[in-house]
């Protein structure tokens, strides 16, 4: 668990994690993905603390956001941006420092966000370094 957890919270590719930890890629993925599944389900956090509008709240957003885009039956937004990090990382320190360096030539962790027409944001995450490419953050 304080595998996934450490994984989670940091993002770090599991490459870095078989390094930190000790074991397999495929074991590091395998439990990372059963512990996902549990907290992602309804009877878990999402379902205790993640509800997608329904109903005329659903309905008001994507008017809303109609208006706003003239795109139909759209009930969010999804961007991010990259981070600066203030220090470059020491190789003793984080685990893949080069996974820090992006295409634009600094370090950074990606900040990703989805929000709907009423500037709520749904999600937020952050933490991926900056070198993957964005669609990492679905990983």
């Amino acid at each position: 668990m304080c595998l996934v957890v450490y994984r989670l919270a940091h993002g770090f590719p599991c490459k870095a994690m078989n390094m930190l930890y000790g074991c397999g890629k495929s074991t590091i993925r395998k439990y990372i993905l059963i512990v996902c599944r549990v907290l992602s389900s309804r009877n878990g956090l999402f379902g205790a603390y993640i509800h997608a509008p329904r109903g005329h709240r659903l309905v008001d957003i994507i008017r809303k956001l109609g208006d706003l885009t003239g795109l139909p039956n759209v009930v969010g937004a999804i961007d991010g941006t990259h981070i600066s990090l203030s220090t470059k990382p020491q190789r003793g320190l984080t685990p893949m420092p080069c996974d820090l360096f992006n295409k634009k030539k600094f370090h950074s962790v990606l900040l990703q966000a989805v929000c709907d027409a009423h500037g709520f944001f749904w999600n937020v995450c952050a933490g991926q370094p900056g070198g993957v490419h964005d669609a990492a953050q679905f990983a």
